[in-house]
């Protein structure tokens, strides 16, 4: 039994059951800073250490910004001078008006618009679990390329394709319709599954644009693939996590004195394995 799960180990660690494996040249940024680090392991973590590396970012976008928090975070901890974050969202967007520092704008924008900014606006952009989102990600790839400053840093972070893709807990509402709405319905409130999946408010389902209908999963190559083709050449491939979203979706439900046991699991998990998550850092060429 040990030789066996130490053999399960070995291949979960070098990612040999997974397809979010392929062949890639990763160049995970050296942690030199970590220990000043305000972010957990995560793409949002790279970001920052590259930052650092790079010098502060003046103007920095955040696509799919909802309230608003990962972009004041990275102006109070210094890699950022001023941000501006996006979301189709409008409720959110309103309602986190109110928390906003001076140098950070949240700005609601309707899906598939061409974006408000002129040409190379941008010194680095960011698109943090949004991408699987989106309809027409050529469309919004190309427009986030005109905006995006010539050696602009652009950072993409999306589920990864790996054997418990099919668990995604966001393609639910689409498979399972009637179930997700008495779930929700049952823990939410009629009112609340009424406003943010029935009516498809600002165009979403969710928080999934209502023409795409699905939380899309990529392999390592295809999100290289698909930034290569406008111009954003990939400085860094990586991911973190195996069990991430089980053990998030599994959190969601948890007592508060269970969710401290969980984010221990996920912060192990975040360690050894590289699939679930998986995110790109790249330069506008």
């Amino acid at each position: 039994m040990y030789f066996l799960l130490a053999k399960v180990t070995t291949l979960l660690k070098s990612n040999a059951l997974f397809p979010c494996s392929d062949t890639v040249n990763t160049a995970s940024i050296s942690p030199t800073l970590y220990k000043s680090n305000p972010f957990p392991i995560s793409a949002k973590a790279h970001f920052w250490e590259m930052l650092n590396q790079d010098g502060k970012s003046q103007l920095h976008l955040d696509f799919g910004a909802h309230d608003g928090k990962t972009i004041i975070d990275l102006v109070r901890n210094g890699v950022v001078k001023k941000a501006i974050g996006l979301d189709a969202n409008s409720e959110v967007v309103k309602r986190s008006q109110p928390s906003l520092p001076e140098n950070v704008e949240l700005v609601t924008i309707t899906v598939g618009e061409k974006l408000p900014f002129p040409d190379e606006t941008f010194s680095s952009v960011s698109l943090f679990g949004v991408l699987e989102h989106i309809h027409d990600q050529d469309k919004l790839l190309k427009e986030l390329n005109r905006v995006t400053k010539k050696g602009g840093l652009f950072v993409v972070a999306v589920p990864g394709k790996h054997f418990f893709s099919f668990m995604d807990m966001g393609n639910w509402k689409f498979v399972f319709p009637r179930t997700h709405r008495v779930f929700v319905t049952t823990w939410k409130g009629k009112e609340y599954y009424q406003g943010r999946y029935a009516a498809n408010k600002d165009g979403l389902i969710g928080d999934i644009e209502a023409e795409k209908a699905w939380h899309q999963h990529f392999s390592k190559i295809e999100l290289a693939t698909l930034l290569s083709k406008y111009s954003f050449e990939k400085v860094a491939v990586d991911g973190f996590g195996f069990f991430f979203r089980i053990l998030r979706n599994i959190r969601f439900f948890s007592p508060q004195f269970i969710k401290k046991l969980i984010d221990k699991m996920v912060l192990i998990d975040q360690k050894m394995f590289s699939s679930a998550e998986i995110w790109v850092i790249a330069k506008k060429s």
